[in-house]
C-alpha cells in the first residue's frame, strides 16, 4: 500500500479521487468541534469509517468543509458529520493507497522523546472488500 502525504486544503479532492475508484475508509478524530457520530464513538482520537457512491446513502453530500451521511451501525443509522479538519487519513484498497494529512495525526500517535516528534503510528487499516450487499 502506498502512503502519501497530503497537506489539509486537500482533503476534499483528495476523497472524491479516491471515491471515484470505489469504497474508502476515512479515519477521524471525533473530539474535534462539530464532529456528529453516535454517543458511543465521540471522544475517540480514531474513527474509521467506510464511504462509497455505491452504498444506498440517499443523503451522502461531499461539502466545502465538511461530508455529511447517514451511517449504519450495529445500534441503528446515525447522521454523521465530518468536518475536513478532523478528518486525518483516508485509505482505498482499490487505489492500493492510503493519504495521510499529518498536521491533523491525534497527537497521541506520535511517540515524543523530550522535543522530538519520532513519527506517527496511527494504524490505518484498508477497508474491505465489498460484498454482494454493501453497508455503509
Amino acid at each position: 500500500m502506498k502512503l502519501i502525504n497530503a497537506k489539509q486544503n486537500e482533503k476534499k479532492e483528495q476523497l472524491e479521487r479516491l471515491l471515484a475508484m470505489g469504497t474508502v475508509m476515512v479515519f477521524v478524530d471525533t473530539r474535534k468541534r462539530g464532529v456528529e457520530v453516535p454517543p458511543h464513538h465521540k471522544g475517540s482520537p480514531q474513527l474509521a469509517l467506510n464511504l462509497s457512491f455505491n452504498f444506498p446513502i440517499p443523503d451522502f453530500k461531499i461539502l466545502a468543509d465538511r461530508v455529511e451521511a447517514t451511517l449504519t451501525f450495529p445500534e441503528g443509522k446515525h447522521l454523521c458529520i465530518l468536518p475536513y479538519l478532523a478528518i486525518y487519513g483516508i485509505t482505498s484498497r482499490f487505489a492500493g493507497e492510503t493519504v495521510v494529512f499529518p498536521e491533523d495525526i491525534p497527537p497521541e500517535f506520535f511517540q515524543q522523546q523530550g522535543s522530538q516528534i519520532k513519527g506517527p503510528t496511527p494504524v490505518l487499516v484498508p477497508p474491505p472488500l465489498p460484498d454482494s450487499s454493501p453497508q455503509p
